[in-house]
């Protein structure tokens, strides 16, 4: 039943055949309208299909990612498999990631579903990189990563299977290897504004990919799972997510009420470290390593501190010779209130501090840890791609090497990854741009830029025929189909036996910018609704109103602003014999 109502006869089309209710639009998660829609399928939770809008939309994007790659940055084109051996992930000490789905083959081999390809490019570029001559190079690839989320959500934005843009930098030097993670990161804005949607870079940890520097990108959104903190200062405007945020309070040492406290251990357990922060706040981890000069276990972040306390005791017999370092965020001081210390056995002179670091998460006013004198201020947040500079993370451990001009056949190459997630970006920008009438796609990524609609086909009784004369919509029809950009990029082919009303209605929730109505009692005059959302234009005049006084007259063209509460933004009636051009000028703001 629900095939037969959503899908025309010919199964072949898989587009909805109704538009969704208002209750629905209304209500709905994002996910379940773009299912309805008919834009994926769900086979299982963080599992899908793609459905050919859902297909020509990620086809769209991806066309606007191989264009930019290749000529910003001439990077070759490759596909990897999507299984990857064990021993790989072992030498990277990545294999027990508890994301990773694994597998055995016949002969009892391990492999994993790549998650991530930094193991495999890094492999395989042993047979292309023997030389600094080899270097620089940029290869990337578009297809599918799988990830054993724990809780799968919102569809396609938090999925287990998922479409990803991964691209890998080569160099032969730090000052390459920066200028790469430069040029990639500038052609990853450059994609960004071509989809027109709005995207801020953030200063990011680089987590359990690695590396020394890493950019994220974020789409702000109310609804997002992601937190971003921006410095009001003009001179500084830092942006930084909240596990990179570094804020101070407006006076040092203020704070005298209770204190809580996180133990964790240096990597050879020799130390115990006591971080010591305002009780109420959440302890930053990321800034909790770096505040202190050894190397901190990151395996005991999530331990509980008994558990830490039983380690550290049971791996120190002589408790009265091992270290301690306390480490004490900036907002607290001597006067405030101190939990009891574990330990019942130690020497004062073993005990080491470090004063005036800011180890929690940053809070909204706080001062901008960046330039000391803006105050930060938070918003929420979709990742949609991230960036690192890896350095040596990987051709270490997987002995990546080159001759460099030296003759030094034991240099090790630098890298860096860059990945977009195809189908997060496509969920991100249908939760960013949905409206009580549906979707409104960007024409950059839309899977059509127009359609066509005219009124039903009605048999005449005892007759097939139609009373309808439809020559004046086909027609219309052909106009399009012969230019080039638009031959692709129309839907004509809605469902025959509902109403004009309908149809209208169904081109609208779909996303799709403009609907070209084609009726026989206001011939030839075509009247053009604009769905799609005006980017870019809060500052200035639209293409068209740039061109509407002089070409008004020519085209026999009239303009009727929509109500507010329309599902389109404004009303175009144009000649039939200009209709492809008036099309054209709106679409530039689309």
């Amino acid at each position: 039943m629900v095939m037969r109502t959503l899908f025309s006869r010919s199964i072949s089309s898989l587009i909805p055949r109704r538009p969704l209710s208002k209750q629905i639009l209304a209500n709905d998660p994002t996910s379940d309208i773009l299912e309805k829609l008919c834009y994926f399928k769900k086979t299982s939770s963080g599992m899908f299909h793609l459905l050919p809008l859902g297909i020509r939309t990620t086809d769209k994007f991806t066309q606007i990612v191989h264009d930019r790659l290749r000529t910003n940055n001439d990077a070759s084109y490759l596909s990897l498999s999507s299984i990857s051996p064990k021993q790989l992930w072992q030498a990277t000490n990545r294999w027990d990631n508890s994301e990773l789905f694994k597998l055995k083959d016949s002969k009892k081999n391990d492999f994993c579903l790549v998650a991530t390809c930094e193991e495999d490019i890094t492999e395989l570029m042993k047979t292309f990189i023997t030389s600094y001559k080899d270097m620089p190079i940029l290869a990337y690839q578009v297809g599918k990563k799988y990830r054993d989320e724990l809780r799968p959500r919102s569809g396609l934005l938090r999925a287990r299977e998922f479409i990803m843009m991964d691209a890998y930098s080569f160099a032969k030097n730090d000052l390459e290897a920066s200028k790469m993670f430069q040029d990639v990161n500038k052609t990853f804005y450059e994609i960004f504004q071509e989809l027109k949607i709005p995207v801020v870079r953030a200063w990011a940890d680089s987590g359990d990919i690695g590396g020394d520097q890493s950019i994220e990108y974020h789409m702000p959104l109310m609804t997002g799972e992601s937190t971003i903190f921006t410095c009001d200062n003009d001179k500084c405007n830092h942006v930084a997510t909240d596990e990179k945020a570094v804020s101070y309070p407006k006076e040092e040492g203020s704070f005298t009420g209770d204190v809580d406290v996180k133990y964790g251990l240096s990597e050879d357990h020799s130390t115990l470290i006591c971080y010591y922060f305002p009780k109420g706040r959440q302890l930053n981890w990321n800034l909790a390593k770096v505040s202190v000069d050894s190397d901190v276990d990151s395996k005991l972040r999530e331990v509980s501190n008994e558990e830490i306390i039983e380690i550290f005791q049971n791996e120190n017999e002589d408790m009265m010779f091992t270290k301690i370092l306390r480490v004490m965020d900036t907002r607290i001081n001597s006067r405030s209130n101190f939990p009891d210390f574990p330990l019942r056995s130690y020497l004062k002179n073993n005990f080491g501090q470090i004063d005036n670091v800011s180890i929690v998460n940053a809070v909204d006013d706080e001062l901008c840890g960046q330039c000391g004198t803006g105050h930060l201020h938070s918003q929420k947040s979709i990742e949609v791609a991230h960036t690192f500079n890896l350095d040596t993370k990987y051709s270490k451990p997987l002995q990546l090497k080159f001759m460099n001009q030296k003759n030094n056949s034991d240099c090790l190459v630098k890298m860096g990854c860059y990945g977009i997630g195809i189908t997060r970006v496509i969920a991100s920008i249908a939760e960013f741009t949905r409206d009580s009438h549906g979707l409104r796609w960007p024409s950059s990524i839309s899977p059509y830029y127009a359609s066509i609609v005219t009124a039903p086909k009605k048999p005449s009784k005892g007759s097939e025929a139609s009373s309808i004369d439809n020559s004046n919509y086909e027609e219309i029809v052909g106009m399009f189909k012969k230019d080039i950009k638009w031959a692709n990029n129309i839907i004509s082919d809605f469902n025959n036996t509902a109403s004009m009303g309908t149809n209208i209605s169904l081109s609208h929730s779909m996303g799709i910018p403009m609907t070209i109505i084609v009726g026989n009692k206001s011939w030839p005059k075509v009247e053009i609704e604009v769905r799609g959302k005006k980017w870019n234009t809060a500052d200035r005049l639209s293409e068209w109103e740039h061109k509407y006084p002089k070409l008004k007259d020519k085209y026999d063209w009239k303009v009727i602003k929509a109500n507010p509460m329309d599902a389109f933004q404004e009303k175009h009636i144009v000649s039939h014999q200009h209709v492809v051009d008036v099309a054209n000028l709106l679409l530039l703001d689309l």
